[in-house]
């Protein structure tokens, strides 16, 4: 019968009061050998040994070699009993730890060695450096190391509790537990390297090779344990495991208050736990590192867990799965990563640039401050899976994702800056992320691309909740997306180069703002972007379209300013700046009567994306100013029933491509020139100022759809420079048509001998001047 209690490697004597007789005992170091000859398996038994002991206490500096000899049958395993009669007993009094073995009790290291065929049961502890005290072997530079080694198919049985280092009491102490091979450790309550009671500087090493296997079935793995200790864990194949499939452990500490690093290059690491995978707990430093082919397998993982906490991960092959495998049952955070979890003092990061990381559910920052680094290395793909991604999740927190390469795919939502003074940022410069929606709820977010592809099935949502702001800054790359929109409060989309492409939705730009504050703004300076449906800028809160020098914005449906169709639309306040760039639209209007809706040509290229008799009426107002409006019909024949009013400066009208543009409006008070490159211009009233210039182009055509004349500086058609005079279809026909003239006032003058030039819209025209009077 099993009744053995510690095993203990690694002793190193203390003052005489303290220690019991046997582990007193002066002895000399000696090389033991388990030969298995005695009447049983007992450790106590000098039978079993050669030369016979061991004595009352393991030999200071002493190596215990357990092997597969001695026996009746070669292919039975031998066991090694340690129960009372074994190292000494009753200590301390009244109960306690008992029965205890130690390798090693002197400044000199202590070893056991299991070979192949070997099994050594342990009802209760095992501790590999020292206990209560007395100081053991340690890797320090006292050079005192003690470890435990198990080669082939050695087996460590029914461990209770094993403790690698740094025990409770005084003085250092060190240990190191190697498997190779096949052998096996099963312990079923903890598995601990340091301990919590605060113990002088420590080094635990930890090493699985082989398939050698590793199985806590009950309490918590803690690497680390205390302040003082530090542990490093190198797992080069094998199996470590806490708990099972089916059965859940206690928790997973990669540094509890001390520092611990565990690289995994081969093999599999497995938490089964409804609390966590930890890398960085308590007051710890943890670093994880994943290349090869390691696999990680967590219930839920925490990257600096609790109080100030550190947790970094490194991943440069292999694969991390975090979810739970009993689908879901276990409670706490199934299948979550949280990098930076419970304060603003902690700290995670994941550096991710190989391998694949899958995730059921959440990637988040959730309290603490975390960084996601992700990106591409040259021999290995990189993949991130997950439900979504959030990152600043409650106030305080904030959570950044730099991405240079590799694939990111969410079946979900990915937040920035969920909460209430949370802060998410997301650097794209590389690679490619999928998603169903990218938002910002009650915090701040920055989205900034500048290569790589972003494709959204669903909405790119800005600031939804009054307080929240989000900037979007798409320098490069791609975007695709169902719909822009800038909801509660303030938020921005600014575009200086790359690709937008929205194929079945909307760019809505101060939606439901009733309820909000502040501006949402997009501004196009630099690529191109399109949305196959609808735009609307104020649908029922503030919006504003800045479309600037190189960009490109074009609208499949209709262009709303202040209220769209929708049924719970609030009156609201919508500005389009047309300062630059290309407007490619259908048509532009409004749907509501009690807001504000305004557009300023200043510049920019308004093309018509189809023919229409409304294609700009019933906004509040729209102004030509100094940069000008260009008009480009594109085949196309529009009405604009909107009055173009004199803006900022004097800008005039620049009528470009094949059609015609009407200007039935009846108001239209823009004092700038008047430019007919190419299609047709009509104008329904004679509101051209006295002090401006026309100019039709050959092949082009200017319909004075009035009657009466109307009075101008300057007229040049087909590039001849018209002199005083009355002129109309009936004495330029190839030019002019309609019923109504234009006049020049004043008496001929002689023709120059100079070229001239006249500004329309902001451009520069060479003309040929010459006088002709009619």
């Amino acid at each position: 019968m099993l009744r053995s209690k510690v095993l203990t490697i690694g002793l190193m004597a203390v003052a005489a009061a303290a220690v019991p007789t046997a582990v007193r005992a002066a002895v000399t170091t000696t090389q033991f050998n388990w030969v298995g000859t005695g009447n049983d398996n007992e450790w106590w038994d000098g039978l079993n040994w050669n030369p016979s002991g061991p004595p009352a206490a393991a030999v200071s500096g002493s190596t215990y070699t357990i092997a597969n000899v001695g026996l009746a049958a070669p292919s039975a395993e031998p066991t090694v009993n340690i129960d009372s009669n074994a190292g000494y007993s009753g200590y301390p009094s009244g109960g306690g730890y008992v029965n205890e073995v130690w390798a090693g009790n002197g400044n000199a290291p202590g070893n056991i060695v299991m070979a192949t065929g070997t099994t050594l049961a342990v009802n209760n502890w095992f501790v590999i450096g020292r206990m209560y005290g007395y100081a053991g072997g340690a890797i320090t530079a006292a050079n005192n190391a003690s470890s435990f080694t198990m080669n082939g198919t050695a087996k460590l049985s029914d461990a209770g509790y094993v403790q690698i280092g740094g025990a409770a009491g005084n003085g250092a102490s060190s240990g190191t537990l190697t498997m190779n091979d096949s052998s096996s450790m099963t312990v079923g309550k903890s598995f601990v390297t340091g301990n919590w009671g605060g113990t002088p500087a420590s080094v635990s090493n930890v090493n699985i090779n082989g398939t050698a296997s590793l199985t806590v079935t009950g309490g918590p793995v803690v690497f680390a344990g205390d302040a003082s200790n530090t542990t490093t864990v190198t797992q080069t194949g094998g199996t470590v495991q806490m708990g099972s499939a089916t059965a859940t452990g206690a928790y997973f500490d990669i540094a509890n208050n001390g520092t611990a690093t565990y690289t995994i290059s081969a093999g599999s690491l497995n938490s089964y736990d409804a609390y966590g995978f930890n890398v960085g707990d308590g007051s710890g430093n943890g670093t994880l590192n994943v290349s090869g082919t390691g696999t990680v397998l967590a219930n839920a993982m925490f990257l600096g867990k609790y109080n100030s906490a550190q947790g970094t991960v490194n991943q440069s092959g292999g694969t991390v799965n975090v979810t739970d495998p009993n689908g879901g049952t276990r409670g706490g955070y199934d299948g979550d990563v949280m990098v930076g979890y419970n304060t603003k003092t902690n700290v995670g990061t994941y550096n991710l640039t190989g391998g694949t990381l899958n995730v059921k559910n959440g990637l988040m920052v959730w309290n603490g401050q975390g960084q996601i680094n992700i990106s591409q290395n040259t021999s290995t793909l990189t993949k991130v899976n997950g439900n979504w991604m959030t990152l600043g999740q409650n106030n305080g927190a904030n959570g950044t994702v730099t991405q240079t390469g590799g694939t990111v795919a969410l079946s979900n939502y990915i937040y920035l800056g969920y909460g209430g003074g949370a802060t998410g940022t997301y650097k794209m410069q590389g690679g490619s992320l999928s998603a169903v929606e990218l938002r910002t709820d009650s915090g701040t977010g920055t989205f900034t691309q500048t290569a790589g592809s972003v494709s959204l099935t669903g909405n790119l949502l800005m600031s939804i909740n009054g307080g929240s702001t989000t900037t979007y800054n798409m320098q490069g790359g791609t975007l695709s997306l169902t719909d822009i929109q800038g909801v509660f409060a303030a938020s921005n989309f600014i575009q200086t180069g790359g690709t937008v492409t929205s194929t079945a939705g909307w760019l809505r730009l101060g939606l439901n703002g009733g309820t909000g504050s502040g501006t949402s703004t997009a501004t196009f300076s630099g690529g191109s972007t399109s949305f196959s449906l609808n735009a609307d800028v104020g649908e029922s809160g503030t919006g504003i379209l800045n479309v600037d020098t190189g960009g490109s914005l074009t609208v499949g449906g209709q262009f709303y300013i202040d209220g769209a169709a929708f049924a719970n639309n609030l009156n609201g306040t919508g500005t389009v700046n047309l300062n630059g760039g290309t407007l490619n639209v259908k048509q532009i209007l409004t749907n509501s009567t009690g807001g504000s809706s305004t557009f300023h040509f200043n510049g920019g290229t308004l093309v018509a994306g189809a023919a229409s008799t409304t294609f700009m009426q019933g906004l509040t107002s729209t102004y030509v100013d100094s940069g000008g409006a260009i008009i480009n019909t594109n085949g196309n024949n529009i009405t604009i029933g909107q009055n173009l009013l004199a803006g900022t400066g004097n800008g005039g009208l620049d009528k470009q491509g094949a059609g015609t543009l009407e200007l039935s409006g009846a108001g239209n008070t823009y004092t700038g020139n008047t430019l007919v490159e190419a299609g047709t211009l009509q104008i329904d009233s004679a509101f051209l100022a006295s002090t401006s210039a026309v100019t039709v182009d050959t092949s082009a055509l200017m319909n004075l759809n009035y009657s009466g004349n109307d009075i101008i500086s300057a007229l040049t058609l087909g590039g001849t420079v018209l002199g005083p005079g009355t002129y109309n279809s009936v004495n330029e026909g190839t030019f002019l048509a309609g019923t109504g003239s234009l006049q020049i006032l004043g008496s001929n003058v002689p023709e120059p001998a100079s070229l001239g030039m006249l500004a329309v819209g902001g451009a520069a025209i060479l003309l040929l001047r010459r006088r002709k009077s009619a």
